[in-house]
């Protein structure tokens, strides 16, 4: 993304991340021995990320 990245596809790439990091705390909270929320996280960012360059 570049400064002169349409506004809405920035607010939409800001609304996913904080979509993917409320999934990580919601299956962290549904089971707690599976990973760290951290974890979890960095996993939702990378499959979220790797979707953008799709």
């Amino acid at each position: 993304m570049t400064p002169s990245t349409d506004p809405l596809r920035l607010r939409l790439t800001a609304a996913a991340a904080a979509g993917a990091i409320r999934i990580a705390l919601e299956q962290w909270a549904a089971d707690p021995t599976v990973d760290s929320p951290a974890d979890l996280a960095i996993r939702c960012m990378r499959e979220f990320g790797a979707g953008l360059s799709r």
